[in-house]
């Protein structure tokens, strides 16, 4: 059998359904966003800026993982109509063009004049992800919505890189961005060294995203942040805008102190866990908030909880919320989970875990454009779901890729026009609900 084989050379590309996003991004006017955003590009320029920022997004939709590995996709791009793939180095070119210079403070009350903080405050990429998140209308003006803020490490290594370094949980080297999101959309991203602490100068940094997204009139209810926004500064702030906000109550022995006189705990079941509720005022900076505390007890003979002397674990959260119940509160904090799984997708699926360069702000500009990317993935994973049985809405990028990507399609000239046919493969995936008509019948 094999002695049969022969060389077709038709001109075929395996990731036929990135053609359908190309279309909607076109469809939704996202090129003339970018465009516009950046300005013109010289006349001499074989490229347009919305080329090298989608050529990226599009070859990470086909499983690229890196800018060098943009080149696997350029033959098989090459057939389809109006689109330009620059060279890896060009992509990279333009990217790092997209950086600000960082911002250093010294270390405050410290003798060691080489130990600084590094921070990236790229204002105009993360100007462009709001601006692309609302074209898309994955965000908007009418709603009232949570803003999530929280940390990650990203570890890497960057040896001339004085931002790059031990991570200030002392696990790691790398960097230690700070990130805004709305549901699962990245709305604000900030460079910082590995060793900033995720308390300093947070009330600077939430401020900076809240004022990106008043300027768009995108109201935001309520905050939503760990023990690292357990901050004097930050409360004060998010009050003063009138800004509800959730946030994990550090302990110390103050706390414990005043824990061990309430009385009136309630009873509760969250999670399929028996629980206590109790709620109290609480003295913090210059106002008096609400402390919500949630306490398990221990079945484990040896432990005793060191501060109160009973066994029991206690857990809070400080807010500024007093028509919440005590539950409600607890609830609606723990949603804040969601945001580990969103910091997963952007490491692996959109390889921020693999950051290019060798300097933080070049690698702040690819990481905000890489969150761009996911939500153009966002935006066209929601509508594909609703519409092709064989596309669901929780699909990892690796899912999506080998369900609705990773389909044959190659060009016909037919009167002079070109025109995509998709090969079918014995998988029963009908893309014609795209088509704008009737779906193919099932054949007999």
């Amino acid at each position: 059998m094999l002695s049969n084989i022969q060389h077709c050379k038709r001109a075929v590309n395996p990731h036929g359904g990135i053609v359908f996003l190309m279309d909607e991004m076109r469809l939704r006017g996202i090129p003339a966003v970018i465009d516009t955003h950046f300005g013109a590009r010289p006349k001499q320029a074989t490229y347009s800026f919305s080329d090298i920022l989608l050529c990226w997004v599009y070859s990470t939709l086909c499983g690229n993982t890196s800018l060098e590995s943009t080149k696997k996709v350029k033959v098989a791009f090459s057939e389809i109509p109006d689109h330009k793939h620059p060279s890896p180095d060009r992509i990279g070119d333009i990217f790092k063009s997209w950086a600000t210079p960082n911002v250093i403070y010294d270390y405050e009350n410290s003798s060691d004049d080489d130990k600084k903080h590094y921070f990236n405050i790229n204002a105009p990429l993360n100007n462009l992800m709001l601006d692309i998140a609302m074209k898309l209308e994955m965000i908007n003006k009418n709603d009232y919505y949570m803003l999530d803020y929280d940390n990650t490490i990203i570890e890497c290594e960057k040896q001339h890189d004085e931002a790059c370094a031990i991570t200030y949980d002392k696990s790691k080297r790398g960097y230690s961005p700070s990130v805004s999101f709305i549901g699962n959309i990245p709305v604000y991203i900030e460079g910082r060294s590995g060793m900033t602490p995720v308390t300093y100068r947070i009330e600077e940094s939430v401020a900076r995203s809240l004022n990106m997204l008043e300027q768009r009139e995108i109201k935001i209810k309520m905050f939503r942040s760990d023990a690292g926004g357990y901050v004097k500064e930050l409360t004060s702030m998010l009050d003063s805008r009138n800004i509800d906000f959730l946030i994990r109550f550090s302990h110390n022995e103050r706390v414990y102190r005043h824990v061990k006189d309430l009385e009136e705990w309630q009873d509760v079941e969250i999670n399929n866990k028996k629980c206590q509720l109790i709620s109290t005022n609480y003295d913090f900076g210059k106002r008096k908030y609400r402390v919500v505390i949630k306490r398990e007890f221990i079945r484990d003979k040896k432990f005793i909880n060191q501060y109160t002397g009973d066994k029991y674990s206690y857990w809070s959260i400080i807010t500024n919320n007093h028509f919440l119940s005590d539950k409600e509160i607890v609830l609606l904090y723990n949603e804040r989970g969601k945001t580990e799984l969103v910091f997963k997708d952007l490491k692996g699926d959109w390889n921020w875990d693999k950051l290019p360069f060798s300097y933080l702000n070049y690698n702040i500009s690819y990481m905000c454009i890489s969150a761009i990317g996911s939500i153009m993935y966002r935006y066209v994973l929601n509508k594909y779901s609703d519409r092709l049985p064989f596309v669901k809405d929780t699909y990892r990028l690796t899912n999506f890729i080998y369900h609705f990507i990773n389909v044959a399609l190659e060009w016909a000239l037919i009167n002079e026009i070109k025109v995509p046919l998709i090969c079918h493969d014995g998988r029963n995936r009908d893309y014609s609900p795209l088509y704008n008509r009737p779906p193919c019948l099932p054949s007999a």
